[in-house]
Order: structure tokens, then C-alpha cells, then sequence
């Protein structure tokens, strides 16, 4: 009977992936999209709030279309919707 030895190993991932250049270019960029996407993030809600002060004075029915909105719309307010849209 033959016996064999156990073949463990154990790995330490960070370590190997780190010592990667391109896993740690690949990491920074991906670092910076994930700022940019925050960044996207914090325009739309503010553009949302903007939208929302300059439409609130108009209520806006559940059932009115946007385009029947506008009609309704100040000619100010109307190309104030535009530059934001």
C-alpha cells in the first residue's frame, strides 16, 4: 500500500493579484467609475429637484401628458424645462 502525502497549499489571492501591475490599474479605474457613476448619480437628483420646483406650481394631473403640461407652461418656464431636460 502505497500512502500519499496530502498536497495542501493555501493562497493568498490579495498578495498575488497585487502584485500585478495590471490588476492595480485595472483597480484605480474602476475605483474612479464607481465616482463617476456616484457623480452621475448626485447631477440627476439635482436635476430631478430642479424639474420638480419648476413644474410644482402647474400640478400636474395623473393623467396629463408632459406635452400637455407644457402648453399650460409660462413660455419662461417652458424654455427653462427645455435648457434642463
Amino acid at each position: 500500500m502505497h500512502v500519499y502525502g496530502q498536497q495542501i497549499a493555501y493562497v493568498y489571492t490579495d498578495s498575488v493579484l497585487l502584485s500585478l501591475p495590471r490588476y492595480a490599474i485595472a483597480t484605480n479605474k474602476l475605483d474612479s467609475l464607481k465616482n463617476y457613476q456616484k457623480e452621475l448619480e448626485q447631477n440627476n437628483v439635482q436635476l430631478q429637484e430642479r424639474v420638480d420646483k419648476l413644474l410644482k406650481p402647474y400640478s400636474q394631473t395623473d393623467k396629463e401628458s408632459l406635452s400637455a403640461l407644457k402648453l399650460r407652461m409660462s413660455p419662461i418656464d417652458t424654455l427653462k424645462y427645455v435648457c434642463n431636460a
